[in-house]
């Protein structure tokens, strides 16, 4: 599901361009919210995550505006503090040429004709192309190892073991080594997946990898017995509770 977030002053341009995406066909799910004020907006965004936003940069009907909750550019920069991964796309029947380039969208429209315009539907598509993208290689776990820069499927992965320096990464069908510390291999995870869990300070396991377990000890697909601390008992449990 793709959210959207289109804020306009004008509350029939914010409805017009939420009609004109919801019957163009992307290939996914659509969630959009439309917004009358940057107030509304911000306040919206504090709560809920989008992946995309369109917004005017005029929020008032009297014009541009220097103020933060009336300025679509200034508010554009405020949520990207929240959410640096948001795609901004912005629309005004005026040009901003140099400005635009220091809040540095993703697109800009300028608006005579919103009700039937392709230039909405042409953006938005390379938008969620761009977040196709991104998930994609979010899903894949990227190391280097002998100078080479590898991926692999997070699905695939078994477990990562660490023997500092060094991080053994076992998959179902094969074992690489690498340089790193566990607890940046589990940040980094955590990010795309969350089917993985610590279970001691040396091992960070694939819960869906597992082919039975004790109070004590995991036993993974490839057969690896891997010890529970006590430590992560309780988090372990709950976390088979959760996602199993």
């Amino acid at each position: 599901m793709i959210r959207i977030a289109v804020c306009d002053d004008v509350p029939c341009a914010a409805k017009t361009i939420k009609d004109l995406l919801i019957i163009y066909n992307f290939g996914e799910g659509l969630e959009i919210d439309c917004f009358e004020h940057g107030s509304q907006l911000y306040t919206q965004f504090i709560k809920k995550r989008y992946d995309i936003l369109i917004t005017d940069i005029e929020l008032t009907p009297d014009g541009y505006s220097s103020e933060l909750l009336k300025n679509g550019m200034l508010l554009a920069d405020e949520i990207k503090e929240m959410y640096p991964e948001v795609i901004v796309i912005f629309l005004s029947r005026f040009s901003y040429e140099k400005e635009l380039l220091r809040h540095e969208p993703f697109g800009f429209i300028d608006k005579p004709n919103l009700g039937n315009d392709k230039r909405i539907t042409d953006i938005v598509e390379k938008a969620i192309r761009k977040l196709r993208n991104r998930a994609e290689r979010e899903t894949v776990f990227w190391f280097k190892t002998k100078g080479v820069s590898l991926g692999k499927a997070i699905k695939e992965i078994v477990y990562f073991e660490s023997n500092r320096p060094r991080i053994r990464l076992v998959t179902i069908d094969d074992e690489f080594i690498f340089r790193g510390r566990l607890d940046q291999v589990q940040e980094k995870i955590e990010k795309s997946a969350e089917n993985f869990i610590r279970v001691n300070k040396s091992y960070y396991i694939n819960i869906r990898c597992i082919k039975g377990y004790t109070s004590k000890e995991i036993t993974m697909i490839n057969d690896a017995v891997i010890p529970i601390s006590r430590k992560y008992l309780e988090e372990f449990r709950k976390k088979i509770n959760d996602l199993c």
